[in-house]
This record gives structure tokens, sequence and C-alpha cells, in this order.
């Protein structure tokens, strides 16, 4: 077998495990400890790959995104049933961090525009007037 040949077999092989890679992200929400743990590689080895390879990259970032997205959509739909159950606790705290991490986006994507600051009284119950 010539050098050459001999050359193509790791490339095949990281190429094999990177598609790996790319569907075991896609499958735990963009986790990289889980994801390298269920292909049997280092996060290491995904980190060199995502420093090295521009193409793997773009998509390792595409998945975190989409898997960003997705879980933020399962998240707000549990807020939306707790709210409509009438359980505010849950309610509060994620209202709570919802705002802040959207200020926060606020002010890196328009940092010309003040920084908003929510006042939110935060209750265990909804109060009702008795009149």
């Amino acid at each position: 077998m010539s050098n050459q040949s001999m050359g193509k077999i790791p490339l095949v092989h990281t190429s094999i495990k990177k598609e790996a890679m790319l569907r075991s992200l896609r499958a735990n929400f963009g986790r990289v400890t889980k994801a390298a743990n269920a292909i049997q590689i280092t996060r290491q080895t995904h980190y060199n790959w995502y420093k090295e390879d521009e193409e793997y990259r773009n998509q390792v970032d595409n998945i975190k995104y989409e898997s960003y997205d997705a879980f933020g959509d399962l998240v707000f739909d549990t807020v939306i049933k707790k709210l409509t159950e009438g359980n505010t606790s849950v309610t509060n705290r994620c209202f709570q961090t919802m705002f802040s991490r959207w200020a926060e986006h606020m002010e890196v994507t328009n940092p010309f525009k003040t920084r908003l600051v929510a006042r939110i009284k935060y209750t265990d119950k909804p109060t009702h007037d008795a009149t």
C-alpha cells in the first residue's frame, strides 16, 4: 500500500466521525460533551475540528442555533402552560430570565439605545380586588 493511500484512511475516518458528531449534536440539542461521548471522541477533538474546519464550524453553529431555537420553543410552551394553570412561581423566574437576556441582547445589537430596565412585581398568587 502506498503512503498516499494510507493517508486517505484517516481522512475518511475523520470525515465519518465529523458527520457522526454533527448528527449527535442535533440529537443532544448542541451539547458537546453528551454528543462527543455518544460517538466516543473527546471534546477536544470536536473543538479542534471546529477551529480548523470552516465548513464543520458553520454546520455546528447552525445546529447550535437550531437547538437553541427548539429548546426556547419548548421552554416557552411550558411557561405558557404553567401560566394558564395559574402557576406564577415558575413563570416569574422564566420571565425574569427572559427579560434580562432580552435587554442584554438589545444592548448588544443596538448600543445606541438606552438599556432597557424592566421592573416587574413578582407574586406567588394573582391578586384580585375584593371590591
